[in-house]
């Protein structure tokens, strides 16, 4: 019997690719499970970077939905001129797989003459495909607005997916707008999908320039599967513990709600790590910062390090809306302070009469800086007053207040030699910064992209 056919993807048939990788993701998310593909991790042979000894706090990327690992640099195989060949497997070799596809066992038309079926109707001809069953109760949708496997731009020959953005953007939704309609929701993503382009597209066309330096016999399987022990042993358990979440199972379905799997978080952030180490050894940085610049540094911005004054104090408060009248109000603080004057504990007072939201705390404020309340009668008492006396009785739009301040300091500066290790540190990630964007400017003009608008 003859091998099943395998398509390459050409600019030819890619829109076609595009149609059937849908109809994958859309079977499996009407309701199967799909089990993520369990990835072999074993140490590389070829000389690479140490990722052990240059860990770099990880950074969040789905990586692309469906897309195969890398071929070998040089080989055969590998029909574009960047790194990653875009060479993928249009329909599965095994009898049958968790999105439907049934191929006829035994049927094969001859080369060029293959075609994909859906019952008995020829729905497209490929050559090189070998002939599939369509489940006949599934219908293929249109791809929506924002389907995964949507392409939003090329960078060097490498494809963005939506299915790549999605996990950061719906982070930032649930974040920001957790209670909102699904279709405000769906506004929003097209609005951030838009604003996160570029920043997708930078950092695959680093990853896409870094890759195209390795040496001939470099692996990049090797070399992403080494970052993604680093992932495994020292990024995953953080990633758990701050989620909450008791086990890897748990985790991975947190992702996938939002539209990610740990697979794609692993390969994103090993990818990340690879771009990083070539730009670290491309960018010629010096970060050495003098003290001169540090002092420099210190007295143009010295409204930075500027310390306002503060003060620790207490207060009896007596609300107007939980009297009659303010009249009554105002006879109510005048009993109260009287009682302080005579000996009575303020913290006391305050606990059994006062109505500010310290009560139960004694009404004691800790350290606070000059202009941060909201009612200013509040605020200038006391920064006025001497430190230990009462106040006189204040008015404000809420009630009455007597307050006696306790601790206090004034307004001053961090002096230079404190502020300096502050100054050295910002000045050296300036330098940094500035390098690195002068890298990506030179990238951008070596790696062509394309664009895909998403409306």
């Amino acid at each position: 019997m003859a091998s099943p056919k395998v398509c390459k993807l050409t600019p030819h048939n890619f829109g076609f690719a595009c149609l059937i990788a849908a109809s994958l993701f859309a079977s499996s998310s009407s309701g199967q499970s799909v089990e993520p593909t369990p990835d072999p991790y074993f140490k590389p042979t070829a000389k690479k970077p140490d990722f052990q000894n240059s860990y770099v706090p990880p950074t969040f990327s789905p990586g692309s939905i469906g897309k195969r690992l890398p071929q070998k640099i040089g080989s055969p195989s590998s029909s574009l001129s960047v790194p990653w060949s875009h060479e993928r497997s249009i329909v599965r070799d095994q009898a049958s797989d968790d999105n439907g596809f049934k191929p006829k066992s035994g049927v094969v038309d001859p080369p060029g003459k293959i075609q994909l079926v859906s019952g008995t109707e020829p729905v497209a001809k490929q050559e090189g495909i070998r002939v599939a069953e369509l489940p006949t109760k599934k219908k293929i949708e249109p791809l929506k607005t924002f389907e995964p496997g949507r392409v939003v731009a090329i960078v060097g020959g490498e494809p963005i997916f939506v299915g790549d953005m999605l996990f950061e953007v719906n982070q930032i939704i649930e974040s920001k707008i957790p209670q909102a309609p699904e279709s405000a929701k769906q506004v929003q993503r097209q609005k951030l999908l838009t604003m996160l382009t570029k920043k997708f597209v930078d950092q695959k066309m680093l990853f896409v320039d870094a890759m195209g330096k390795l040496p001939a016999e470099a692996n990049i399987d090797d070399l992403v599967k080494q970052a993604s022990n680093v992932f495994n042993e020292q990024v995953l358990p953080q990633m758990m513990e701050s989620s909450g979440v008791k086990n890897i199972s748990e985790f991975d379905g947190n992702l996938r709600a939002q539209g990610s799997s740990l697979r794609q978080v692993r390969t994103a952030w090993a990818k990340d790590q690879l771009a990083r180490q070539f730009v670290q050894q491309d960018m010629k940085v010096d970060q050495t910062v003098t003290h001169q610049e540090m002092l420099d540094d210190y007295l143009a911005n010295k409204e930075k390090y500027a310390v306002r004054a503060r003060s620790k104090w207490e207060q009896v408060m007596v609300r107007f809306d939980k009297h009659e009248s303010r009249t009554a109000a105002k006879r109510k603080i005048a009993e109260l302070g009287n009682q302080i004057i005579y000996g009575a504990s303020f913290s006391e007072i305050a606990k059994k009469h006062s109505d500010g939201f310290r009560a139960s705390k004694g009404g004691q404020h800790d350290w606070t800086g000059k202009g941060a309340l909201v009612l200013k009668e509040i605020d200038a008492a006391i920064f006025e007053l001497p430190i230990g006396e009462l106040s006189d009785i204040i008015e404000s739009r809420d009630g009455y207040h007597i307050v006696r301040v306790l601790e206090r300091t004034d307004a001053t500066h961090t002096p230079f030699t404190e502020a300096q290790i502050e100054i050295q540190k910002r000045i050296k990630n300036d330098k940094i910064n500035a390098a690195f964007e002068k890298h990506l400017e030179r990238v951008r003009e070596r790696i062509p992209v394309e664009y895909f608008p998403l409306d």
